[in-house]
């Protein structure tokens, strides 16, 4: 028997009744969010499908584990990219620190981009402080996830030309505050 697909009303009410004790629902969320994980770190991996697996493994495993601290007045899409997010954000940091050791001779030079690097997103995590929650989270699916107005749309249940003008005016405010620097 094939499960029919679920929609966005329906992924609370799923997800109450994971918590109550109906694991074996769970499935159902990884049918509708592997889509949207494996486009993430496929992104992410280089194109590495061994790793893009891996990870979104790893990702649905800590949303079925931490599933109880999701608050279900919040985006569920947008809790589970977060968890997808920082997975990819540590496994950048381990592919960094293994390039490094691989790398030692070259050690210096990585330290001075490094710290232009880490200069330059700490005044990006300042100006992106400076958005409407929507306009950041649209911004960081765009630019920081990979993703298209269409599925930005989708994953947060705003019509596509919503997530357009959001874009245009986060971009807008973005620019006045890093203008202002």
């Amino acid at each position: 028997m094939s499960q029919k697909p679920i929609d966005d009303l329906d992924v609370k009410a799923l997800i109450k009744r994971i918590i109550e004790g109906e694991t074996d629902l769970f499935l159902s969320l990884v049918n509708r969010f592997s889509p949207l994980a494996h486009h993430f770190f496929f992104n992410r991996t280089g194109r590495n499908l061994e790793a893009t697996h891996d990870l979104m493994q790893e990702a649905f495993t800590k949303a079925f584990v931490n599933l109880h601290t999701f608050r279900l007045d919040g985006s569920f899409s947008a809790w589970f990219m977060t968890i997808c997010r920082n997975l990819a954000i540590n496994q950048f940091h381990r592919r960094k620190l293994e390039e490094y050791h691989l790398q030692d001779d070259r050690c210096e030079e990585k330290n001075g981009d490094f710290s232009n690097d880490l200069i330059k997103k700490e005044e990006v995590q300042k100006a992106m402080s400076h958005l409407t929650d929507v306009q950041r989270q649209v911004v960081e699916m765009k630019y920081f996830w990979d993703l298209n107005c269409k599925e930005i749309g989708k994953a947060l249940n705003i019509p596509e030309g919503s997530i357009k003008s959001h874009l245009f005016y986060a971009r807008l405010r973005l620019l006045e505050v890093l203008g202002e620097n």
